[in-house]
C-alpha cells in the first residue's frame, strides 16, 4: 500500500459514486413505475 494514501482522498474520490447511487435509488422509490416499465415491452 502506498504511504501517501489517506483515508480523506478515498472519501473524495468515492462521494460522487455514492451520491449518484443515493440519488438513482431515491427515484426508482420515489417513482416505482419506472422500475416496472421496460420489463412490460418483452
Amino acid at each position: 500500500m502506498r504511504g501517501d494514501l489517506f483515508v480523506h482522498h478515498v472519501v473524495k474520490g468515492v462521494t460522487p459514486f455514492f451520491v449518484a447511487d443515493a440519488v438513482t435509488i431515491a427515484v426508482l422509490i420515489a417513482l416505482p413505475g419506472i422500475v416496472l416499465w421496460l420489463p412490460s415491452f418483452a
